[in-house]
């Protein structure tokens, strides 16, 4: 199997492989703000753990082409990986965790092939699809593997947490965060590059999104209307608009750019103590 090449979070894959061989726990959390590529050490994980399993003395594996490799190892991950909420615009509902459930069920167990069951976004789930998982999640099926994703780790009951093993991602630093920036082609002015890493908090899923979608519009908007002197309701109700689309994403935005615009405006009066306090 090729090496993956992780920008950051080696560390975090290096303990997740180490700990595979020694009383490994069915049941994980992985936290950290959104965007920086829990899902993505998750999935490679699993597909590591296939390989290790399946392949690692099969020599006939080894004579196919990588390509074929690849087909084949991506087809196990599809049959093996039950995956849930995966679209924080659209959370899952009852309906899909209760279809979820049925499959891990009735799946068969070996011990070559283990199930996984991978659910993003968790802090999205609303409290009847959360109780309906909480006694798979706390006793998982013999063979299961269960990794949940959270960008909020204080609103994960502390019924669940008590039974999962917790494994924290940190942030990315500017270089990392430049890596990932220049791995999709998006090449950018040294000092703009720096203004959405902090707004951003360093994490290049952020980025994308004001890259995809009308973030750029809010953040210039948003800056214009601080920098008036008069309220211009026009451009207040463009903003209101924005944020209607994706309450989620662009209220984090909105957030975000209020609050390193209120840091610029406390640096710039560091002198005055009880107004920077």
């Amino acid at each position: 199997m090729a090496k993956n090449k992780f920008i950051s979070h080696e560390k975090q894959f290096e303990m997740l492989k180490n700990s595979y061989h020694n009383n490994f726990p069915n049941s994980w959390i992985f936290y950290g703000i959104k965007g920086i590529g829990k899902s993505f050490v998750a999935k490679e994980f699993i597909k590591w753990i296939i390989f290790n399993d399946t392949f690692l003395n099969n020599s006939e594996f080894f004579n196919f082409s990588d390509e074929n490799k690849s087909k084949i190892l991506n087809n196990l991950f599809i049959a093996c990986c039950h995956h849930l909420n995966f679209d924080s615009d659209e959370p899952s509902n009852i309906d899909n965790v209760r279809d979820l459930i049925k499959k891990i069920n009735y799946t068969n167990f070996s011990e070559i092939n283990k199930n996984f069951i991978l659910i993003d976004n968790f802090e999205n789930l609303n409290l009847n699809s959360v109780n309906a998982l909480l006694k798979t999640l706390e006793e998982p099926p013999k063979g299961t593997i269960i990794i949940i994703i959270t960008h909020s780790i204080n609103l994960i009951p502390r019924t669940l947490t008590s039974r999962c093993v917790k494994l924290k991602f940190n942030s990315l630093n500017e270089d990392c965060f430049h890596q990932v920036l220049k791995l999709k082609d998006i090449f950018l002015d040294k000092k703009i590059e720096k203004i959405l890493f902090n707004l951003t908090y360093g994490s290049p899923g952020f980025f994308l999104n004001i890259h995809s979608k009308d973030g750029f519009e809010l953040i210039s908007l948003i800056e214009d209307t601080i920098e008036e002197k008069r309220i211009n309701y026009i451009k207040i109700r463009k903003i209101s608009e924005i944020l209607s689309k994706n309450k989620y994403f662009f209220l984090n935005l909105f957030k975000s750019i209020l609050y390193q615009k209120t840091k610029e405006i406390l640096l710039e009066n560091y002198k005055d103590i009880k107004l920077y306090n």
